[in-house]
């Protein structure tokens, strides 16, 4: 494999009070010679052997005060965020690179993902982020990217692998966006400048384990459930001259001032109908005649049952009749077609895990 595309990027890592993980994610990324970018926020200090690819800084500040402070440090031509609980393949993130090199016109690109957990001794995962392929972001036309944005889930931008402009632009708007402290709100706008800054790919490969071994961290402006998760929810439930402030200020930031009312159209569509969408299951979580009736028909189609009853019942039937010793055969499963990765760099992150587990 070609070492001279680990010399553009760079993984910035921004953890929180969780040094077990921190440290197998720290030591994945070193033994397979990437340049990293470590700013920890937690309230002790994490010791780190020392070592020419790895920047480490402690700042007890908020999440995005530590990605300021990454960007200052970054100095390859491109970089990906990711949590200190994750991995990216080495394999995956070299065929982005490579994109990026040969294709000018795009700012981002991502492959396909994993979530996986441990559990009992098992290395069990399912496929993430299906809509990823689903929801394309590769129009040569912003204002057709920023309708697919406003009227469907993506997030594919800030999970990609990206030009290093591109964080310069975010930063900005991060130092000049004091209006909310909603963080799903600065999220869509995060992603939302990343596809204003060019188009975005998804490669047909394996190249991102999403870990779901631990509780979610939750913090005041950072609450995980409820109206706040959801910032469409969020956006339905304050005043039209606030929702025409805050669009109009990230307008004003970005200096894209004549794309202020397909913006602010496109969330306030979408707003309703996820608020709807919000109340009708809220209702129907309360009502026990619409359950017990919605059960009996998804148990008369037994594949929706099966998917709607949850992945781990899947995994668990795949696990015993597939996995075995060879997890290729497991994925191909999942991914429902024959799709690329390198096992060798596979198992070497599921050995990772699996000792982190025997520690």
């Amino acid at each position: 494999m070609n070492k001279k595309w680990k010399k553009k990027i760079s993984i910035i890592i921004l953890s929180l009070n969780r040094p077990k993980y921190l440290r197998r994610t720290v030591e994945y990324y070193l033994e397979i010679g990437l340049n990293l970018i470590v700013v920890d926020g937690s309230e002790k200090k994490n010791k780190f052997r020392d070592h020419k690819n790895l920047i480490y800084i402690n700042s007890k500040t908020h999440y995005y005060s530590r990605l300021a402070i990454a960007e200052k440090k970054l100095k390859t031509k491109y970089y990906i965020i990711a949590n200190d609980d994750e991995f990216f393949l080495e394999d995956g993130l070299m065929r982005c690179v490579n994109f990026l090199e040969k294709n000018s016109s795009f700012i981002g690109v991502c492959g396909r993902s994993l979530v996986f957990f441990y559990l009992k001794k098992k290395f069990l995962a399912y496929e993430g982020y299906k809509y990823f392929y689903k929801n394309k972001l590769d129009n040569k036309n912003k204002i057709n990217r920023v309708k697919v944005h406003t009227n469907l889930p993506t997030v594919q931008g800030y999970n990609s692998v990206l030009r290093k402009k591109v964080l310069a632009k975010i930063i900005n708007f991060l130092n000049n966006y004091k209006t909310t402290n909603n963080i799903f709100l600065k999220e869509f706008f995060i992603n939302l400048i990343i596809i204003l800054s060019g188009r975005l790919h998804v490669i047909n490969h394996l190249m991102w384990f999403r870990s779901q071994e631990n509780k979610i961290i939750t913090t005041k402006t950072w609450r995980r459930s409820g109206k706040m998760q959801n910032f469409y929810i969020y956006f339905n439930t304050i005043s039209m001259k606030k929702k025409q402030y805050l669009v109009k200020k990230f307008c004003q930031i970005c200096k894209e001032i004549k794309l202020y009312d397909l913006i602010l159209k496109g969330m306030i569509s979408r707003s309703k109908n996820q608020h709807q969408l919000y109340l009708k299951n809220d209702f129907e979580k309360t009502s026990y005649k619409n359950f017990l009736g919605k059960i009996i028909v998804r148990i008369k189609n037994l594949n929706s049952f099966l998917n709607d009853a949850g992945e781990v019942i899947k995994i668990n039937f795949l696990y015993k009749k597939f996995y075995g010793d060879k997890l290729e055969k497991l994925l191909n499963v999942f991914f429902k077609k024959k799709i690329k990765f390198n096992n060798k760099n596979i198992n070497f992150i599921t050995d990772k895990i699996k000792h982190f587990y025997n520690d």
